[in-house]
């Protein structure tokens, strides 16, 4: 990803989340049933952190395309959990989920717009 636009980023992030899951919905409830008993749970939360992790150097090299209100360690959280969540979705055949397809694009929407969209105002605390 060096050398990328910052919307090149946001293609490869949405693609990789989409492409490193398995893609038998059956394997992937096995997969997620047995990690808990075979102890890889504690590795999947590792590995969540690992990705933010990388997420988050990768936005800070294009810290100038990205909101001036938005920080990069935060974003690269929210990233992490939006891309994981949607790429379960379309796994699942959730019924509120869309086409893969058409998933991945609205989340590569959604991202671009979260990363490049100042927040134009402030929720208020007590909503949750």
């Amino acid at each position: 990803m060096p050398g990328d636009s910052l919307a090149e980023v946001v293609d490869k992030l949405v693609d990789m989340a989409f492409d490193d899951h398995p893609q038998e919905p059956q394997l992937h409830r096995i997969l997620i049933g047995i990690a808990p008993r075979v102890g890889r749970a504690e590795h999947r939360r590792a590995l969540s952190v690992q990705v933010a992790g990388l997420i988050e150097d990768v936005l800070r090299q294009h810290r100038a395309a990205l909101a001036a209100d938005l920080d990069p360690k935060d974003a690269a959280g929210m990233l992490e959990a939006v891309l994981e969540t949607a790429a379960h979705r379309a796994l699942e055949d959730h019924p509120a989920s869309i086409a893969p397809g058409r998933l991945a694009a609205q989340c590569k929407r959604l991202i671009w717009s979260y990363l490049t969209q100042a927040e134009t105002h402030s929720p208020s605390a007590s909503v949750w």
